[in-house]
This record gives C-alpha cells, sequence and structure tokens, in this order.
C-alpha cells in the first residue's frame, strides 16, 4: 500500500483506466495497483470528467507574480 501524501504516477493513472476498461471493480483496482481505493476512484472520476487531459498532474502552488512595494 502507497503511504498518504504520496502522488500518483501518470503511468499509475493510465492503469487505473486500463484495468477499469478490462472491467476491474475499484476494489479490485486498487488491490492489484497497491492504492488506496479513494485514489482509484479521484481518478475515474476526472478521467470520466475531462478524458486523458484530466489524468495530468494539478498539484502545486499556483503561479504569482511578484508584487510591487
Amino acid at each position: 500500500m502507497r503511504h498518504r501524501g504520496q502522488t500518483t504516477s501518470f503511468q499509475v493513472r493510465l492503469e487505473i483506466i486500463e484495468q477499469a476498461s478490462a472491467g476491474l471493480n475499484d476494489t479490485q483496482i486498487a488491490t492489484v495497483l497497491g492504492c488506496s481505493l479513494w485514489t482509484v476512484r479521484k481518478w475515474r472520476r476526472r478521467s470520466l470528467k475531462l478524458g486523458r487531459v484530466g489524468l495530468a498532474s494539478q498539484m502545486g502552488r499556483p503561479p504569482t507574480s511578484p508584487v510591487s512595494t
């Protein structure tokens, strides 16, 4: 099982979608890939909503511009 807070690689995200297409349910996918059920559901939802683009990481702080004083 992966540790809490550890990011899921793009390759694992693709594997989640491929396993789902092959007919595995969320629990089976989580067991096979060693990730949480929450992670599987999260990436499947994003994939359904946004397609393959939805699998890209959106982590990190949004860009900011310098504040003038």
